[in-house]
Parts: structure tokens; sequence; C-alpha cells
């Protein structure tokens, strides 16, 4: 699976008790600071520090996680959870896309698909909430990340 991160995004990661994540950058891991305790994930660098390994020991983990590599910065807030937990992910630096194919329409919201990036357009007056964040017209997110509109995710 690939994240295609746009630049200061917070994003998900789901870990699991009996499975093992890997993320796996282009440039070295320098550092990385997780919020929560060493009692409740193992970590562990690999791959001539470009791939950071991490696993939950415990349930109901719901912190964050701040990645530095050489060039970059990576947030994201990770909970434990057996159903669809991430896996092998390759990092990549996104953009906002200029070209979007429509992937989901609902009553509430559109969402297109870019290269790089997701473009959630909201269809209520109101707007909606994505990943903690309120759209009322349109809002580019990260690609290949949770998305999470109103409380459901909708998208890895």
């Amino acid at each position: 699976m690939i994240f295609s991160i746009l630049p200061t995004t917070i994003n998900t990661l789901f870990l699991s008790a009996n499975l093992i994540t890997t993320l796996t950058f282009k440039d070295d891991v320098r550092s990385f600071i997780y919020g929560g305790t060493k009692e409740e994930i193992f970590s562990e660098l690999a791959n001539n520090n470009k791939t950071l390994v991490i696993k939950a020991k415990k349930r109901g983990i719901d912190t964050n996680l701040i990645i530095v590599t050489a060039k970059n910065r990576y947030y994201f807030n990770v909970r434990e959870s057996d159903k669809l937990p991430h896996q092998f992910i390759e990092i990549e630096d996104g953009q906002v896309n200029s070209n979007f194919r429509k992937i989901n329409e609902t009553s509430d919201f559109d969402l297109f698909e870019g290269t790089s990036s997701i473009m959630v357009v909201s269809k209520k007056k109101d707007g909606i909430m994505v990943n903690g964040e309120s759209v009322k017209n349109k809002e580019y997110f990260s690609k290949g990340v949770p998305l999470f509109i109103d409380g459901n995710r909708v998208l890895n």
C-alpha cells in the first residue's frame, strides 16, 4: 500500500497486536517519537534506517507518532484495531493534483482521486467532518491513508 502524504497533514495508522506494520521511506529515518509508552508497542528501524517496523503490544492504543526523515516530517494518529490494520506501507510525498476522477458519490459528498491526493466535495449546507477537519465546500487529503467522513471509515 502506498501513502501519498500531503505536507503537514495528520494521517491515521492502524496497528494490530497480531501483525507487524512497516513504514518504508525514500529517505533515512532520523528519529521517531511515539506518544504512548514503550509497553504499548514494539518498534525497530530496519533496511538501513529507511523502514520503521512497529507492532501493537496492547489493545486500545490511541495516541500519536511523529517520524522525522532526512527531508521531511510525518504525523500520524495511531490506533490499535484488528479491523483492516495496516501492514506494508510505502510512504511518499504527495501533492495536490489538478486532474481527478470521481470514485464515490453519496447524497452528502463526492470523492475524487488524483495520482497523489484525494479531493472531497461536501454536498451538505453545514459541511461534513473529514479526518477531524470541517469541509464546507471542497478540501484535499493525502491519498492511500484512511479517510473518515462524519465518523465513518470510507477509504482504506
